[in-house]
């Protein structure tokens, strides 16, 4: 007993010193060694948990706002990609960036989108949009901000698309390390058409009906009441049904930081809409190219260089 007592009392006194140094990441696995494990194994191992925990509790404590956001984007690119995406392992230890361009420090951008509701920039970097028609890259500016992604010019900062994060439902990719995104977008309702086919439509039927200059006096009143009426629910559209639903297809941009724009897009959309979108990762998936359904096949054949994509009829091909 005696000297079982006095091995924990040299434990408990040299341990403190032998413990690691505070400003080392929780991660670290370092911890002394125990001279006794039969007789203070189990000691030694929760006073290694309890340690642990403490250094967890100080590196939190050390985080701002802005750390925060950034951790959390990384805990949600770890349930997104782990295991899942072939090029993940390789972007854990870069930092996401998000403004990669210093979008916010431009002049232009606070005096044109920024100014009109677009402000907050969460993600900004020249990336390249599959033309739907050819499969051939274009340069172009993305800009992900609270609300909506947009695709600007590089250099004039002209506005090319805004997809409102509302209308976003499905983020596809590849479990290969290729630089592919495609951002489905739900189709929006053409009011204007409606408002424009109903319109002619009464106007046409009242002045059948009647003759005269009662004629006149009644297309006029039936104007006022087709511009005051609800415009979804107008009945005799030429355009109803899918016509009356304007869809300019999905987006597919390519970009070196692809898993960063997702997990924030993902973040930006579960925000903004309250549920988030479907993260769809396959070698095989359809998109919307406008009025016509595309197939994406992915085909892994190792040569590098970058992925080649080839445009035959519904079906795009992607080589990786």
């Amino acid at each position: 007993r005696a000297w079982a007592a006095a091995a924990r009392r040299r434990y408990l006194l040299g341990l403190w010193r032998r413990l690691p140094a505070r400003h080392l990441s929780p991660a670290s696995a370092g911890w002394p060694a125990v001279a006794a494990p039969r007789l203070l194994g189990r000691t030694d191992a929760l006073l290694r948990r309890l340690h642990h925990a403490w250094r967890c509790r100080l590196y939190r404590a050390a985080f701002d706002q802005t750390a925060r956001n950034r951790m959390r984007e990384k805990v949600t690119a770890s349930v997104l990609f782990k295991e899942r995406k072939a090029n993940y392992g390789c972007s854990v230890a870069h930092p996401f960036v998000g403004d990669y361009v210093r979008l916010r420090a431009s002049a232009a951008w606070r005096r044109g989108l920024g100014a009109a509701g677009d402000r907050y920039v969460v993600f900004a970097d020249v990336v390249g949009k599959v033309a739907r028609s050819s499969g051939r890259v274009a340069r172009c500016l993305a800009v992900l901000s609270t609300g909506a992604l947009l695709l600007l010019d590089a250099r004039s900062l002209r506005l090319k698309r805004r997809v409102p994060a509302q209308s976003v439902y499905r983020l596809s990719l590849s479990p290969y390390a290729d630089d592919l995104l495609v951002v489905h977008v739900r189709a929006v309702r053409d009011t204007a058409c409606c408002r424009e086919c109903r319109c002619e439509g009464e106007v046409s039927h009242t002045t059948l009906l009647q003759s005269g200059g009662g004629a006149l006096d009644s297309s006029a009143e039936e104007l006022s009441q087709c511009s005051s009426r609800d415009v979804p629910d107008a009945p005799g559209c030429l355009f109803g049904g899918e016509g009356a639903w304007r869809r300019r297809g999905d987006v597919v941009v390519r970009t070196c930081h692809v898993l960063e724009l997702a997990t924030k897009l993902f973040l930006v959309v579960q925000n903004a809409v309250g549920a988030p979108p479907h993260v769809n990762i396959a070698t095989e998936f359809e998109a919307n190219f406008g009025q016509q359904l595309v197939t994406l096949s992915f085909h892994a054949l190792g040569e590098g260089g970058g992925a080649r994509l080839l445009r035959r009829g519904s079906r795009m091909d992607v080589l990786v």
